[in-house]
């Protein structure tokens, strides 16, 4: 499905199927990434926090308060890396 390298937070976020897998809206993302993350443990905290911080956004989106991904995100990590707990 997807031969896309994942270094950093940012890659797992903006990638649509890692957004299907957090949603569950589709079996073959979800299917895809059980896998990619079984075969990638060493991966495990990044896929964590990357489905939190998405998550967040979609609550965020959900509410109305945010309708850009991109400005979402970077202002959530932007938050994340001040250590502002208000997110």
């Amino acid at each position: 499905m997807n031969k896309k390298e994942y270094h950093r937070l940012e890659d797992f976020i903006l990638d649509d199927s890692f957004g299907e897998y957090v949603r569950q809206s589709d079996s073959d993302s979800v299917n895809f990434w059980n896998e990619w993350i079984t075969m990638h443990p060493e991966k495990e905290a990044e896929v964590s926090k990357a489905r939190e911080v998405l998550i967040t956004l979609l609550n965020n989106k959900k509410a109305g308060s945010l309708s850009d991904k991109n400005v979402a995100l970077a202002k959530l990590l932007h938050q994340i890396d001040s250590g502002d707990k208000e997110i």
